[in-house]
């Protein structure tokens, strides 16, 4: 983050090419909480929603 900035933002692709699985938690060094949100288009409209429960990850997708 830049000297002085309070929030940042990380993007980051998953991809499952196994069994199904779940991503339950995530931290980063220079950071005092990490939230995780997703990002899907409604309605013509990109929104991102807070990810509050252990997310699960099918075989063969991808998340960006």
């Amino acid at each position: 983050m830049l000297p002085g900035t309070k929030v940042g933002g990380c993007y980051l692709k998953v991809t499952n090419n196994g069994a199904e699985d779940g991503l339950v938690s995530a931290t980063a060094e220079r950071a005092g909480t990490v939230q995780l949100y997703e990002m899907q288009m409604d309605g013509g409209n990109m929104v991102m929603r807070k990810i509050k429960t252990a997310s699960p990850f099918p075989p063969v997708r991808s998340w960006s």
